[in-house]
């Protein structure tokens, strides 16, 4: 029941960021975050065993360093494989960051701070 209490709650979320019909009524950005702030705070919740998981150590954060870094490699050549292989990919993932434009900067920064990763270069 907890997992399909937790895929479903993901599923409206997600839905309702990605949706073209309820686009204009959200930030997405702001959407985002708290979606994977509600998320998460659900996974503690639901299994209070998890956070017993999580420590503030010097390693624990240069695994996390490492982690991002791993990640930003395989995201960047995901895009970059994707652009060879799909002709759709650049216009699909360039209108994901169009959603930023007229964005305040700082709110976007607080906000992708938890995406521990940047923006991917166009390869076009």
């Amino acid at each position: 029941m907890k997992l399909i209490a937790s895929l479903l709650t993901a599923a409206t979320l997600w839905f309702f960021m990605f949706s073209l019909w309820t686009a204009p009524y959200f930030n997405f950005w702001v959407a985002m975050t708290l979606s994977a702030v509600l998320l998460t705070c659900m996974s503690l919740f639901l299994s209070p065993k998890l956070s017993k998981q999580f420590q503030f150590t010097w390693k624990a954060i240069g695994v996390g360093i490492l982690s991002a870094a791993i990640l930003w490699v395989i995201f960047y050549l995901g895009d970059f494989f994707s652009n060879l292989l799909f002709n759709f990919a650049r216009p699909q993932v360039d209108s994901i960051y169009a959603m930023k434009d007229g964005q305040s900067r700082w709110i976007l920064a607080l906000l992708r701070s938890e995406e521990h990763t940047s923006e991917l270069p166009s390869h076009s």
